[in-house]
This record gives C-alpha cells, structure tokens and sequence, in this order.
C-alpha cells in the first residue's frame, strides 16, 4: 500500500502511538489545513461548484481506495 498513488488521497506517511498506545497517522502538512475546517471556515467564500468539485475529488479518491482494497483481499 505504500506504493498507491492518488491525486485526491494524502500519501501515508507513518503512523506512531500516544501516551494511551493509541494509533495515530502522519500525513503531509497542508498550508490549509484539512478540508473539513476548510469548508466550516466563513472567511471561504465557496460556491456550489467548489463543493461539487471537492465531493468529486473525495468519490474518486475513495473508488481507488475501494478497488485497491478489492484487488488486496482477492
């Protein structure tokens, strides 16, 4: 899985563990933080077309995640 490369999926990094031992995933900084905050900040003037074009970015993201799951556990 390290190799999957995808322009709507963050490379995983690495994963480490807090204090409690619980898993914790390191992805690549984003200067504007993650999408949800992204979208939930007023100061973002999104119009229904950014929307749309984030909501297509996360279903092919996610389609490519599917199929390489599928092709994993074949």
């Amino acid at each position: 899985m390290r190799d999957l490369s995808h322009p709507n999926v963050l490379k995983l990094r690495g994963i480490c563990f807090d204090e409690n031992d619980l898993p914790m995933i390191l992805l690549p900084f984003m200067a504007k933080g993650d999408l949800l905050s992204y979208i939930r900040d007023a100061n973002n003037c999104l119009t229904l077309k950014d929307l749309s074009i984030f909501a297509l970015g996360i279903a092919n993201g996610n389609k490519m995640n599917l199929e390489t799951m599928d092709k994993i556990t074949e």
